[in-house]
């Protein structure tokens, strides 16, 4: 029995002697950069401006494209004085992708009494890379239903421009 117990502390001895043996570990430092931009600001926008439209029996669209000095194409309806599109100056970091977001269906345009006419904006780019100053244009088709009431009609929507 004596050798059992001179055995079994043996062993114990040699499994220890294995576990206690330092791992061979290593170590590594591992940075952390960051580099800041200024933020995406917005001037005052200039509003699309489709002019003064005369309605008629049959109605139609007046339509002005996103691009400097774009004036308003009335097809069947009769425009007279002048017409602009859209702008907003976006200020941003010089060479970064830039991404605007604006709605893709109708906008409600509505006069004090309460008429309505529907407008669809457009921009003239959805995404850029940025000069530091830019300028983004809208424009956008306005639907004239026949006989609308006369009125002044306003309406807007939301713009979003940000880092893409």
């Amino acid at each position: 029995m004596l050798n059992k117990i001179k055995f079994a502390v043996a062993g114990s001895i040699a499994a220890a002697a294995m576990v206690s043996g330092a791992a061979h570990a290593a170590t590594e430092t591992v940075g952390a950069d960051a580099e800041i931009i200024e933020a995406v600001t917005l001037g005052t926008p200039t509003d699309i401006d489709f002019g003064t439209i005369a309605a008629d029996a049959t109605g139609g669209t007046v339509s002005i494209a996103a691009s400097s000095g774009a004036t308003a194409s009335c097809a069947t309806l009769t425009c007279v004085g002048s017409s602009n599109p859209g702008d907003i100056v976006v200020t941003s970091a010089s060479g970064q992708t830039v991404a605007v977001t604006m709605p893709t269906g109708a906008v409600t345009l509505t006069s004090a009494g309460g008429d309505t006419m529907s407008m669809t904006p457009s921009v003239s780019q959805t995404s850029f890379t940025s000069t530091g100053s830019d300028t983004l244009y809208f424009g956008g088709s306005l639907t004239v239903a026949a006989n609308q009431a006369a009125g002044a009609y306003s309406g807007s929507f939301n713009v979003d421009v940000d880092y893409q």
